[in-house]
């Protein structure tokens, strides 16, 4: 199996806003740093997938995301490629 996770968020920005000639538009803006990770592991011999929604990563989510991978399936091996993410540690 693969394994690798993704952020997915509110991205907040500058738009444009359209006045009168003349007048200076006035924009509220709200930086926001709300946002949620994906976990995902997928195999591509047998099709099989598996994914998590947290909050944060961390070392220990994880250890906890392994440890949920491994319960799917008790009695199968699995050898997972994973990328150099410093919380794989």
């Amino acid at each position: 199996m693969f394994q690798d996770e993704t952020r997915y968020g509110l991205i907040t920005g500058l738009k444009r806003t359209i006045t009168s000639k003349g007048v200076k538009a006035k924009v509220h803006y709200q930086h926001s740093y709300q946002y949620l990770w994906i976990w995902g592991s997928f195999s591509p011999l047998t099709g099989d997938a598996f994914y998590w929604e947290t909050p944060i990563v961390n070392n220990n989510i994880f250890e906890a995301y392994l440890k949920a991978l491994g319960q799917r399936t008790p009695n199968k091996y699995i050898i997972l490629v994973i990328d150099n993410a410093g919380f794989h540690a």
